[in-house]
């Protein structure tokens, strides 16, 4: 066989000769005259790097996907960017091979120029994904993608938002511009589009199109729980974050830092005190790197499990397993290496042949996976894997999901390195596909209650959300799930049974989609003098007012906030109070955690009565329970303590046992040298935080957080000087605006107006008695209140004056 140098040598059939001494080389595929070789010694063909994204096999190479996947990544990028603008959103086939995406999001802010724009192939890369979030996409380049197609194959490309419908069109310099052909009388963006001729596109989009997107789609409506931080200083090395100051061009550095994680508020002045109104890209690499520094003194590591989680959701199986981990990401010139944090999770079922399917956060990896079984081991090959996995004998499908801030690529395509993440890959894989065994082994056991509440719940909360469409309660959970239990086995279900297998299944597999709780429970503001409802719901919409506590104190009975709010002792101690009914309940522990992750310095407490059920109630509510993990922050035990009760002479009262069963203690309790004592001393006894008097008890508080507590709340000297700032002005404004108003007689002339208006008004008053019910009768005002029509006719009356 020739050598490759032989080969080169006798390309077209001839020997490649040296030239003589002194005469030059000639081309055997061009020939030249003086004047080009003078304007151009050396041949060379430059051409713009978006160019790649106008020829369709270019655009492929660029995509990192196959020619004939590409109808698949472009439903798959707008079914992305429908998720982000709205949680979930809709794609469907329409007519002459068409697709269409729809969400319910706000609309795509802007005027048509700026659509246009949007998806110009020749624009600048402009992308908020340099922000590391474990959110979807990694280059931010899906929309000039989608651009590139309709240009590389004479494509059409409606999009309808915000009141209007537009048609774009790409032209061959990479611009595009957008017209508007309509109006759009619906909610949110809708996106039509059209692939051109061509026999690589099979007649335009089709089912097998949807793949990816549909994918995004499911596991966009079963996620479980989101990261609801900022990006961390940690996710950087010192190489990506002056890229990441560079790309942020003239913004502020103060203005940067504040977007940072453990950085915001009267924190990012401190840290950016040395580069006050300097522009991010001005800084040097020895400068952002101290920057980083400074931010990574005032800030935490981000736990793994912050990140969040999808779980077990309909269309996947319910073997399933979930393994976390950090890997770390060193810079190729500076010292500081960036701490990667990360989430894998696992489904897996048997199959006729082994694959796997890889998403990161939420949305399908564009890189080719392969896989085969051999005996006992599944191997992948591709995305930085050539590895085998022992999963047992018998071909299984593996589904698997990372979350994490960053993920390193290995092509434009968004191809992940999951190299740095194998161990843990591995071990979510063998654990899930594990669990595909167990459920072999045990299908043809008898079916218990357990089992069949559990086989049920997917259909069962398809059920009762109006499959996924609305959030539901437990209770109504329950009651499908009961009718199907009396069919099956003949006896009724009990509601506190049915209550620990699901707590016990959510801590598991994480939360159930849609699922909320009643409140149970209040947080009182200190200050604002304000009550929020603690229930699922109202957690999850929770705002912090801030600066207005840096202490929060969980109380047992809910009877000891009349006595603190009327004493103005959570004032006094710019403490909030929160109580959840004598129970550590879900919602609770997930408002601490909500609180926990802010910038604000907050200190936790808790007290609750001097009993085997009290201690209980302090530990579930810091430590891990059946329902969900620990807490991230520390919470003091303030007691009451039973060893405590019994020196103040405080009265003791007989404890009763349920079922004659021992009461469970905490295990702080246990802990203590004469802790047996007092575990034996619980199940007899207990004494009550009420068998204090109400001075006595407020004393025995005050004496508690004189000795814990952190002092009074006084914010940095920029957040009172913003405050200052602010409130003068409104002041000044309110002023202002009564001279104002009396000098250009403001009431005389509203007076006259609403003259003017007399009969115009009596009109339409006398028409609302018909307008009023047309209105509400019509599909798209029935969300609205009799008040709202009347508003609008106030609108049009107000504009005949103004």
């Amino acid at each position: 066989m020739a050598t490759l140098k032989t080969k080169l040598k006798n390309r077209r059939g001839g020997v490649a000769r040296k030239p003589a001494h002194g005469q030059q080389q000639s081309s055997p595929n061009f020939k030249m005259d003086e004047a080009s070789r003078e304007s151009s010694p050396s041949l060379m063909f430059c051409h713009a790097d978006w160019t790649m994204l106008r020829n369709l096999d270019t655009l492929g190479q660029k995509a990192g996907v196959s020619k004939r996947n590409i109808p698949k990544l472009l439903a798959k990028e707008l079914v992305d960017n429908g998720s982000d603008a709205a949680g979930t959103c809709r794609v469907s086939l329409i007519h002459d091979g068409g697709l269409r995406v729809e969400d319910d999001g706000d609309g795509i802010p802007g005027t048509a120029e700026d659509l246009g724009r949007l998806f110009s192939v020749n624009r600048e890369l402009v992308t908020s994904k340099m922000i590391r979030l474990p959110t979807r996409g990694a280059l931010g380049n899906g929309t000039r993608v989608v651009g590139g197609a309709m240009l590389a194959s004479g494509g059409k490309l409606r999009i309808a938002t915000r009141g209007s419908e537009y048609e774009v069109q790409v032209n061959d310099d990479g611009s595009a511009s957008a017209k508007c052909i309509g109006k759009y009388k619906g909610k949110g963006t809708r996106i039509d589009i059209w692939l051109g001729e061509g026999p690589w596109i099979k007649g335009g989009f089709d089912e097998d199109s949807l793949e990816w997107a549909r994918r995004t789609i499911w596991f966009s409506r079963g996620v479980k729980s989101t990261y609801k931080g900022r990006t961390s200083p940690y996710w950087y090395d010192s190489d990506s974050f002056f890229e990441f100051l560079q790309a942020a061009g003239k913004a502020k550095v103060r203005e940067m830092v504040a977007r940072f994680e453990g950085c915001s508020g009267a924190k990012a002045g401190k840290i950016a005190d040395d580069f006050l109104g300097r522009a991010c890209a001005d800084l040097s690499r020895d400068d952002s790197e101290t920057l980083l520094a400074r931010m990574r003194e005032n800030s935490r590591l981000v736990k793994p499990t912050r990140l969040g989680h999808v779980g077990k959701i309909a269309n996947l199986p319910d073997a399933y397993a979930s393994v976390s981990g950090t890997y770390e990401v060193k810079p190729s010139r500076g010292r500081l290496s960036a701490s990667i944090p990360f989430i894998v999770e696992s489904w897996a079922r048997p199959a006729g042949n082994s694959h796997v399917r890889v998403l990161i956060n939420r949305t399908p990896a564009t890189g080719e996976i392969g896989a085969y079984h051999e005996k006992t081991l599944l191997g992948i090959l591709g995305c930085g894997l050539h590895h085998e996995v022992k999963v047992g004998r018998g071909q299984v499908k593996v589904w698997l999901n990372i979350t994490c801030p960053y993920m390193s690529i290995t092509t434009d395509g968004k191809a992940p390195d999951l190299s740095k993440m194998l161990p843990e890959i591995s071990e979510a894989i063998r654990r899930a596909t594990k669990k595909v065994r167990q459920e072999g082994q045990g299908a043809a056991a008898r079916s218990t209650e357990k089992t069949l509440i559990l086989a049920s719940l997917d259909s069962a909360v398809a059920q009762a959300s109006g499959d996924q469409g609305h959030p539901f309660s437990l209770r109504q959970l329950y009651y499908v799930v009961r009718a199907l239990i009396a069919d099956k086995l003949g006896k009724e279900l009990a509601y506190a049974n049915f209550t620990k297998i699901v707590s016990d299944h959510e801590c598991r597999d994480g939360e159930i989609w849609g699922l909320y709780r009643d409140a149970r429970g209040v947080i009182y503001h200190p200050h604002l003098r304000r009550e929020i409802p603690l229930g699922t719901l109202a957690v999850r919409e929770y705002q912090r007012v801030p600066w207005t506590f840096n202490k929060v104190l969980f109380v047992e009975k809910e009877g000891f906030f009349a006595a603190l709010k009327s004493s103005r002792w959570a004032e006094r101690n710019d403490c909030a109070l929160v109580t959840s009914k004598g129970y550590s309940t879900k919602a609770l522990r997930t408002l601490i955690d909500l609180l926990g992750d802010g910038d604000e310095p907050l200190q936790f407490f808790a007290i609750h009565d001097a009993d085997a059920a009290g201690s209980m109630i302090f530990q579930s509510l810091q430590d891990e329970t059946a329902a969900m993990g620990a807490r991230t922050v520390e919470i003091i035990n303030l007691g009451l303590e039973p060893w405590e009760a019994v020196k103040m002479g405080l009265p003791v009262e007989k404890a009763k046992r349920k079922s004659g069963r021992k009461q469970p203690v905490a295990k702080y309790i246990l802990d203590r040298k004469d802790g047996a004592h007092w575990k034996d001393w619980l199940q007899g006894h207990r004494i009550e935080l009420n068998a204090m008097t109400t001075p006595v008890f407020l004393a025995w508080l005050d004496a508690k957080m004189s000795k814990y507590g952190n002092g009074r709340l006084v914010p940095p000297s920029e957040v009172m000087a913003e405050r200052l700032t602010t409130d003068t002005k409104l002041r000044v404004e309110e002023a202002v605006s009564g001279a104002l108003l009396a000098e250009h007689h403001f009431s005389q002339k509203v007076d006259a107006a609403m003259t003017k208006l007399g009969p115009e008004i009596g009109r339409k008053a006398r028409a609302l008695k018909r307008s009023v019910p047309e209105t509400l009768a019509t599909p798209a005002q029935g969300h609205r209140s009799w008040a709202d029509v009347v508003g609008d006719v106030a609108v049009e009356l107000v504009k005949k004056v103004a």
